[in-house]
């Protein structure tokens, strides 16, 4: 998905992780746009690289961690090569993050209301006054029953759900064009989930934010995508509208993540899994990261790496043979 005036534009972004003399690459020359106002969902298996590319568009990647080659443009600057002062006038301003598990990013000690509140201290001139009311309206916008009570609640007296909403009320107080949600509804009920996400979709549409929606849940992808990038042990291995995705996938690993989704059929759930398992970051297979647990992998494909090619409009993938067979 190429865009002429993207908000977010990532182009052949590699990230390593050095540890003393040990290193890897969690991510290989990733590329996407994100257009003003629209939902790009980053899929796939824990550990292929969805949360270090956002960190990465963030600057927050962990110790040793680089950006190795490519640049990352928000609203047509370069963002990549910006000091920890420079980001931290963007970070929780114009772009936003909603962390994975709420319970480890919120303080424990301090109660919500003023964690929110010092967001806004740190990018307006807002009074202390101000500030407050300002939560306590947000709250209230993102389904907070008691706004005014919470506000004085400390993180262990809240529900994860309410949490959760703390964190999505902490990432759009300062009403950011960017916002980047890393599993938002992991370890959520069914009911829940689907408040959050009705949630994120209308504060999405009311206030024009594009989203970046980090996610293994293809079910959350269906909900709330524009767009659908699939990654696989670092690399997007397939690009295209969240119609396509479904109506017509063409990566055997994206066929295979369809196909596991647990389905009822005759009074029997059916699960169909994709065989073998990741490599390691340090074993990473020469040619096709896929080939050692496709179906339909060749000596080609276990010898050269496949490029990731538009094959219809607006859909490409990562493939010498996409659309080969039925879903694994």
């Amino acid at each position: 998905m190429e865009e002429k005036n993207a908000l977010l534009s990532v182009k052949g972004l590699s990230v390593s992780i050095t540890s003393g003399n040990h290193s890897v690459v969690p991510v290989c020359d990733v590329t996407f746009d994100i257009p003003h106002g629209k939902v790009l969902g980053l899929v796939g298996e824990s550990g292929c690289g969805k949360s270090i590319t956002a960190r990465s568009v963030m600057g927050l990647l962990p110790r040793g961690g680089k950006i190795t080659s490519g640049c990352i443009l928000f609203d047509g600057e370069e963002i990549s090569s910006f000091t920890e002062r420079q980001m931290q006038q963007i970070n929780g301003n114009r772009i936003s993050m909603i962390f994975q598990e709420p319970m480890s990013s919120l303080n424990p000690v301090v109660k919500v209301g003023k964690q929110v509140a010092e967001v806004l201290r740190l990018h307006t001139s807002l009074s202390r006054k101000e500030c407050k009311a300002a939560v306590i309206d947000i709250f209230t916008q993102v389904g907070i029953p008691e706004p005014e009570k919470r506000y004085s609640a400390y993180p262990y007296q809240l529900s994860g759900g309410l949490r959760q909403r703390v964190m999505i009320a902490m990432a759009m107080v300062c009403n950011p064009e960017l916002l980047i949600a890393d599993e938002p509804t992991t370890a959520l009920d069914v009911t829940t989930e689907a408040q959050i996400l009705r949630l994120m979709g209308n504060l999405q549409r009311e206030y024009g934010t594009s989203i970046l929606m980090i996610t293994h849940n293809l079910g959350v992808v269906a909900k709330i995508c524009d767009h659908v990038n699939v990654m696989y042990l670092g690399q997007i291995v397939e690009s295209c509208s969240t119609g396509a995705l479904f109506a017509k996938p063409m990566h055997p690993y994206t066929r295979g993540l369809i196909a596991s989704v647990p389905q009822i059929r005759e009074e029997k759930q059916i699960v169909a899994g994709i065989q073998g398992t990741v490599p390691a970051l340090e074993d990473i297979p020469s040619g096709c990261r896929f080939s050692t647990r496709c179906a339909y992998a060749t000596e080609r494909c276990r010898r050269e790496c496949p490029e990731l090619l538009e094959r219809e409009a607006g859909h490409s993938v990562r493939c010498f043979f996409p659309g080969e067979g039925d879903a694994l």
